[in-house]
């Protein structure tokens, strides 16, 4: 018998994106047998793409909020989940997995956590109007149309970058994003832990394929006897999760927990 013996998946929305985004993943788990949670953030049933001006709810989110959040539901499962999350989502599996209240996690062009989050430029870049440096806390951040298109859903055509951003995009806490660069969520690098496998796309243009690299050595550097894996997809674009190549990567994840 494998390590991953779980039946139950859950599944974590990535930063700017609705969490009704995994719908088409959380079929294809249901088909192959496995129960599947989308979890959406506290306070993050906003309407698609409604003006954070008119959304201040979350505004008000800190990733203590969400890793919170995150602990109670996944606690109260009948059984140990598999997580798998997106950006925002990835790096929260990886801390739920360091905290062993999940059985194996599945890190999707996730963003890095402390100690391993380089100030890679284009990371800065693409994360400086979420941020808010200079802006008020007390609103959210929308993603507007332009950036979707050109960061989130590049290399798509141009109905389906409107359909998506009309259907998944939401606002963002501009509290939250500024916590990516805290010291609260550092990982021990040097602890076991169940099994942990990192999926990449040469074509996210806001975690790149290096970030997800670079934390997935200091895993395998910090712990080589605990099970941890690297993937990385040609063309694979920040919008993963509904992008026209999704089912490949799905399949893959699918691969890891059966033979792990």
């Amino acid at each position: 018998m494998g390590i991953i013996t779980s039946k139950t998946i859950v599944f974590l929305n990535g930063a700017f994106i609705d969490h009704n985004s995994w719908q088409n993943w959380a079929e294809f788990f249901n088909g192959k047998g496995f129960r599947t949670v989308l979890l959406p953030r506290p306070e993050k049933n906003a309407i698609a793409a409604k003006p954070a001006e008119e959304d201040k709810s979350p505004a008000r989110l800190g990733l203590e909020d969400v890793l919170a959040h995150y602990e109670a539901a996944v606690s109260v499962l009948p059984e140990k989940p598999i997580v798998i999350g997106h950006s925002l989502g990835g790096l929260v599996a990886q801390i739920l997995l360091h905290r062993n209240l999940v059985q194996a996690a599945i890190a999707i062009h996730s963003f890095p956590p402390a100690g391993a989050l380089y100030y890679v430029p284009s990371f800065l870049y693409a994360l400086w109007k979420p941020i808010g440096l200079f802006g008020s806390l007390k609103k959210g951040y929308m993603v507007s149309l332009s950036d979707w298109k050109w960061r989130i859903t590049n290399g798509m055509t141009v109905d389906e970058q409107i359909q998506s951003y009309e259907k998944y995009a939401v606002p963002e806490s501009k509290r939250l994003m500024r916590d990516l660069f805290g010291k609260k969520h550092r990982i021990e690098y040097s602890s076991a832990h169940g099994p942990l496998l990192f999926i990449a796309g040469d074509s996210d243009e806001i975690v790149g394929a290096g970030l997800n690299y670079r934390n997935y050595l200091k895993y395998k550097r910090g712990n080589p006897h605990s099970v941890t894996a690297y993937k990385e997809f040609t063309g694979s674009n920040y919008y993963v999760v509904g992008s026209p190549g999704w089912k490949e990567e799905a399949g893959y994840a699918f691969d890891f927990i059966i033979n792990n």
